[in-house]
């Protein structure tokens, strides 16, 4: 995974707690995670720079076998501290979406992507992936 996120770090940044994350991971499918980092460099940041239609985009997102949601509102992260924050280019920013695949909370099965788009960078930032983060219904 480090190497992929190297290979790809003009396209997507993936942060250091995200990385960290997957090494204590058990999801047993990361086949799904390389394929939604994949969707983010590709067509969801094609899609951003208005590379791609819609249309395209989500014939990508199908492909790669992951939903792409709002992770949770704004009043609910900040009643979890810094958990949906990052920091980035020196300012606290919000992980706004995710990519998700599966359901619950069994995280041998459930994925989960958290980021957020940078329009100075012209990239995605990954904060957290492949669990959950807390929210009201943990």
């Amino acid at each position: 995974l480090p190497a992929w996120c190297e290979a790809h770090q003009e396209q997507l940044t993936v942060l250091p707690r995200a990385l960290n994350a997957c090494k204590k991971s058990i999801y047993e499918k990361p086949k799904y995670l390389f394929a939604g980092l994949n969707f983010l460099a590709t067509a969801y940041r094609d899609a951003r720079l208005g590379r791609c239609s819609p249309a395209e985009m989500e014939q990508a997102l199908a492909h790669a076998g992951v939903r792409l949601a709002g992770s949770v509102g704004a009043s609910i992260a900040g009643e979890h501290g810094d958990t949906y924050f990052v920091t980035w280019g020196g300012r606290r920013r919000f992980l706004e979406l995710h990519l998700l695949r599966g359901g619950g909370r069994d995280e041998r099965y459930c994925l989960r992507i958290y980021f957020f788009w940078d329009d100075a960078t012209q990239k995605c930032v990954v904060g957290w992936m492949p669990s959950h983060l807390d929210n009201s219904l943990s």
